[in-house]
C-alpha cells in the first residue's frame, strides 16, 4: 500500500509541476507494455549492478514510429527471468523453504514496481528512488538465501565455502555504501542534481528546464535564462518554459523579451491563465496599467482561484490610486491563500494609503507572524508606527529590518528620517551615508542628506546634494523647495525664486507662499 501511495504521489506531483507537457500519453498500448517490461528489467539489473545512476531516466523518443531495440527485447528477457525462477524452485529449494521465498519475494517486487510504472510519472520512465519498497522483495530473497547457506541448508557447487559467499556480499555492501555516499553529494541541491542529469542527458529539454527553475528561485537569473534558452532549443513549444523565461526576463528588466515569450505562450495555449497573469505583470512594468488589468481579468476568468492574479491586479489598481478595488483584490487573494505574508503586506500598504493606519498595522503584524524574516514588512510597519507617533516601536522595526537585510536602502532612509525627527542628526547623517553607499543612484537619499546638511547649517553642501538628487529625479517638487531655502539663506534670492517656481509648477502650495513673501 505504501508503494502504491508513493507511486500515485510521484505521478501527481510531476503532472502538477508540468501541466500540458507530459509525455506519458504519447504511446500506444503495445508500446506501454514494452516500456513497462523494460522498466522492470532495468530495476532488476540495477539491483544487481547499479551503474549509470541518475535522478531521471527519461521516456524514449518514438517519433520514428518505433522504440529502440532494447525496449522490445526486454519483454522476452523478463519472461525468461520468470521462467528461470519457476524452473529453479526444485525440490532442493522446497526443502530449504526458498521456493516460497523466491516466488513471494519476486512477485512482491513485480507487483509493487508495476503499480508505479503503469503510468509513467511526467517525463520519467525510470528512477532509482521509486524502488525503495519494491526492492524489499528482492532483498528478502537474498537475505533468506544467505541465511540458508549460513545454516548449511543449501550448498552451492560454485562456492567452496560459505565464507566465500559472505566475503562476496561484504564486498557488495562496501561497494553499495560507497555508491550511496557519492549519490548523497549529487543530491545536495537541485542545481547539483540536475547538472548531473543534464550531463547524462544533454539533449533532453527537461533537465535544463528544471535547473532553470532552481536557479530562478535562487535569484540567479542570468544562468536561469541560459538554461531556459537551451530547453526551448530542444523543445520550442514548451509553454511552461516560455512562461518561466518570461519571468526571468522581467527580473532582468527585459520587458520586450518577456512580452514576446508571454505572447508566444498565449498563442500556443490560449486558456493558460499563468500566461495572461505574467503578461499583465509585463504591462505593469512598462507602465501600461490598464492593459495589465485586462490581462489580470482574463487570468482570473480562466482560473477563479488564482490568488497571484488577484494580488497583481490589486497592485495595478493601487497604481491607479483606486484603493477600494485594490483592497478588495488583496482581500480576495488572502481568502484564497491565507498563509502568504506578502498579501497581508500589500493590503497593509493600501490601508496605510487610505489613512487607515491601524488596519495597516494589523496586516503588517499578520505578515510578520507568517514570515518573521520579512524585512520589507518591518519597514512598512515602522512607517505606520511613526505615523501614529509610536516612535519607539518605529525605531524597533527599522532596526529589525536592517538586522534582517543590512543592504536595504529603504530601511536606512526610513531610520534616517526618524532620527531627524528625534533630533539625532549625527545618527541620521550616518544612516543616510550608508544608504548612499548601498545605492548611489537613489535620488531620495541625496535629498535626505541635503536636509540633514541644512540642519547642521552646511547650506552649500545641502545644495550639492539637492543638485545630485534633481539630476537623478528632476520631478521632485520637495527638493526644489528645499534647495530654494538653502539658496535664500546664502543670499541667492533669484536662484531661490527659480526653485520655488519649479516647485509650485509641480504642485507644491508651500512654494507659492515663499514666492509671495520673497520674490515680489
Amino acid at each position: 500500500m505504501l508503494s502504491i501511495l508513493f507511486g500515485i504521489l510521484a505521478i501527481l506531483s510531476q503532472q502538477l509541476a508540468e501541466p500540458s507537457n507530459s509525455l506519458s500519453f504519447s504511446y500506444s498500448l503495445i508500446e506501454r507494455i514494452f516500456l513497462l517490461s523494460y522498466s522492470i528489467v532495468f530495476y532488476i539489473i540495477q539491483f544487481i549492478a547499479p551503474f549509470n545512476l541518475s535522478a531521471m531516466h527519461y521516456l524514449p523518443d518514438n517519433n520514428g514510429g518505433f522504440l529502440a531495440w532494447q525496449y522490445y527485447a526486454s519483454l522476452p528477457f523478463l519472461l525468461f527471468i520468470i521462467w528461470l525462477i519457476f524452473r529453479n524452485t526444485s525440490s532442493k529449494y522446497r526443502q530449504t523453504g526458498l521456493q516460497k521465498v523466491m516466488v513471494s519475494g519476486f512477485f512482491f517486487f513485480l507487483i509493487t514496481i508495476s503499480v508505479m510504472l503503469y503510468v509513467p510519472a511526467g517525463f520519467t520512465l525510470t528512477a532509482e528512488r521509486y524502488t525503495y519498497i519494491p526492492y524489499i522483495g528482492l532483498f528478502y530473497i537474498a537475505g533468506q538465501w544467505i541465511s540458508n547457506i549460513r545454516e548449511k541448508q543449501l550448498r552451492l557447487a560454485f562456492f567452496t565455502s560459505k565464507n566465500a559467499v559472505f566475503a562476496m556480499f561484504s564486498v557488495i555492501i562496501i561497494v553499495f555504501s560507497c555508491l550511496t555516499w557519492v549519490r548523497i553529494g549529487v543530491w545536495k541541491n537541485g542545481d547539483v542534481l540536475f547538472t548531473e542529469v543534464i550531463k547524462k542527458n544533454p539533449y533532453i529539454f527537461h533537465g535544463y528546464m528544471v535547473r532553470g527553475n532552481v536557479k530562478r528561485s535562487n535569484g540567479d537569473y542570468q544562468d536561469a535564462l541560459k538554461d531556459y534558452n537551451k530547453a526551448l532549443e530542444y523543445k520550442p513549444g514548451l509553454v511552461l518554459c516560455l512562461i518561466n523565461r518570461g519571468i526571468v526576463k522581467i527580473n532582468l528588466n527585459d520587458y520586450k523579451g518577456a512580452m514576446q515569450d508571454c505572447n508566444k505562450a498565449i498563442a500556443l495555449k490560449p486558456d493558460f491563465a499563468e500566461a495572461y497573469n505574467n503578461r499583465g505583470y509585463v504591462y505593469y512594468g512598462l507602465g501600461d496599467i490598464k492593459s495589465a488589468i485586462l490581462d489580470y481579468n482574463k487570468a482570473i476568468l480562466l482560473k477563479p482561484e488564482f490568488a497571484d492574479a488577484y494580488n497583481n491586479r490589486g497592485l495595478a489598481y493601487e497604481g491607479l490610486s483606486n484603493m477600494k478595488s485594490a483592497i478588495f483584490d488583496y482581500s480576495q487573494s488572502i481568502l484564497l491563500e491565507p498563509n502568504i505574508a506578502k498579501l497581508y503586506n500589500n493590503r497593509g500598504n493600501a490601508y496605510f494609503k487610505t489613512g487607515n493606519v491601524k488596519s495597516a498595522i494589523i496586516d503588517y503584524d499578520k505578515a510578520i507572524l507568517l514570515e518573521p524574516e520579512f524585512a520589507e514588512t518591518y519597514i512598512n510597519r515602522g512607517i505606520a508606527n511613526e505615523g501614529l507617533g509610536n516612535l519607539k516601536s518605529a525605531m524597533f522595526d527599522y532596526n529589525k529590518a536592517i538586522q534582517l537585510n543590512p543592504k536595504s536602502t529603504k530601511a536606512y532612509n526610513s531610520r534616517c528620517l526618524l532620527k531627524i525627527n528625534t533630533k539625532d542628526i549625527s545618527g541620521a547623517l550616518n544612516d543616510i551615508n550608508i544608504a548612499i553607499t548601498l545605492s548611489p543612484d537613489n535620488a531620495e537619499a541625496y535629498s535626505y542628506r541635503g536636509i540633514i546638511k541644512m540642519a547642521i547649517q552646511d547650506y552649500e553642501g545641502s545644495i550639492e546634494d539637492f543638485n545630485f538628487s534633481l539630476k537623478l529625479n528632476p520631478n521632485d517638487n520637495r527638493v526644489y523647495y528645499n534647495r530654494g531655502i538653502s539658496r535664500l539663506i546664502l543670499k541667492d534670492t533669484n536662484g531661490a525664486c527659480d526653485d520655488w517656481k519649479k516647485s509650485m509648477e509641480q504642485g507644491n502650495d508651500a512654494a507659492s507662499q515663499m514666492i509671495r513673501q520673497y520674490c515680489y
